[in-house]
């Protein structure tokens, strides 16, 4: 595994990086790479005590509906939220296969189905059931499908960051890949919808939609940068 460090703002990796002096954690190349990357960083900008964890959380249907937020304000439906020893998604969550197969080891957290409890924010979460397919069906398991998750949590199981745009990324190839890939005949020479559950077709599509969303102007998304 490479051991280089690359600054947060700019995304290059260099000799020359410097803490963040508040968290300790982002490093950055120049004071100029920084002030830029202040509006994505400042969510995040906490030292963490040992087994602290970001998770990212998906807002529910209805969450977004109580919010006051349009379903399609992408941005608005993930957010930071910050998991402290003994908090049920560091104990509960499941790994998202499809995710996992991609080389990012996502696990998924849902009051709702994992600890069988309604908090108030139930409802349908289509980008928490995605997250949720298995890999040789395309489909989400059936306490998924049959249970509306509500708002869900998720982290990566390894501890390394997510960022609200790699979750929002996550989402969209695996929304992709059941839209587009599913369905055609292997006897006719179509590969198995499967194969493409893997790491490379997930970093071609993650460049892909990283350069659109910055075309589009979203801060999120100004550069590509590894831990994705």
């Amino acid at each position: 595994m490479s051991t280089k460090k690359y600054c947060a703002g700019c995304g290059f990796a260099t000799t020359v990086l410097k803490n963040c002096a508040k968290c300790k954690a982002a490093v950055y190349c120049s004071p100029a790479c920084q002030t830029t990357h202040w509006a994505v960083h400042k969510p995040v900008c906490r030292a963490l005590a040992p087994g602290e964890v970001w998770g990212i959380e998906v807002l529910s249907a209805g969450d977004m509906r109580r919010a006051g937020v349009p379903p399609d304000a992408l941005a608005a439906r993930f957010r930071h939220v910050l998991l402290t020893p003994g908090h049920p998604a560091l104990a509960m969550a499941e790994l998202c296969p499809a995710t996992a197969a991609a080389g990012l080891p996502v696990a998924i957290y849902s009051p709702v189905i994992h600890a069988g409890k309604d908090d108030g924010r139930g409802g349908s979460n289509q980008p928490a059931v995605y997250l949720r397919v298995e890999v040789d069906s395309g489909l989400a398991p059936l306490r998924w499908q049959l249970n509306d998750p509500g708002t869900c949590i998720l982290h990566r199981a390894d501890r390394r960051p997510l960022t609200r745009e790699t979750a929002e990324t996550l989402w969209k190839w695996i929304a992709m890949l059941m839209s587009d890939a599913w369905g055609y005949p292997e006897d006719g020479g179509w590969a198995p919808a499967s194969d493409l559950f893997a790491p490379a077709p997930w970093q071609l599509f993650s460049r892909q939609y990283y350069r659109e969303q910055r075309e589009k102007g979203r801060k999120g998304f100004t550069n590509f940068y590894a831990p994705l």
